[in-house]
């Protein structure tokens, strides 16, 4: 019996840990429990890294190249902002502020490629759930900062 139940403690632990996603919350979510200058950041940088995975899942998309390049351009806008902000808040320059937002940003391109492929697994699209929402979240933030 107690090989049993560690079998089935260890299957379980597996499989809840096989599905764990790497961010704990969607950027609505995040942004309402959080403000400030330092979550702006975050949030342009994490918006920066999901479009720009999306443009490359787009762009190979026949037909999708304007798609794709339309979120290139809303990755750019956002991780503009978001050196602006850090620039601002860190007194670092613009330069050194850019250095630092891109090497974070390249950590959540693949946060964000591993919890698609989990997705991918269970319902087929790379693009669903929490990330779908982000995708929203961030084209409207895009949106707003282009037009502000």
């Amino acid at each position: 019996m107690k090989k049993f139940l560690s079998i089935l403690v260890l299957g379980l632990l597996f499989v809840g840990s096989a599905y764990a996603f790497n961010f704990k919350e969607d950027i609505k979510t995040y942004s309402e429990k959080n403000d400030g200058v330092v979550s702006s950041i975050y949030v342009l940088n994490r918006c920066s890294g999901l479009l720009t995975y999306v443009a490359a899942l787009t762009i190979k998309e026949p037909g999708q190249k304007k798609t794709g390049e339309k979120f290139i351009d809303y990755s750019v806008i956002a991780i503009h902002n978001a050196t602006i902000f850090h620039s601002s808040h860190h007194n670092v320059n613009y330069e050194k502020a850019r250095e630092i937002l891109l090497k974070r940003r390249t950590e959540l391109i693949n946060y964000y490629r591993d919890d698609a492929e989990k997705l991918f697994l269970r319902n087929g699209t790379y693009l669903s759930g929490y990330i779908l929402k982000d995708v929203k979240e961030c084209i409207a933030v895009a949106e707003f900062l282009k037009n502000r």
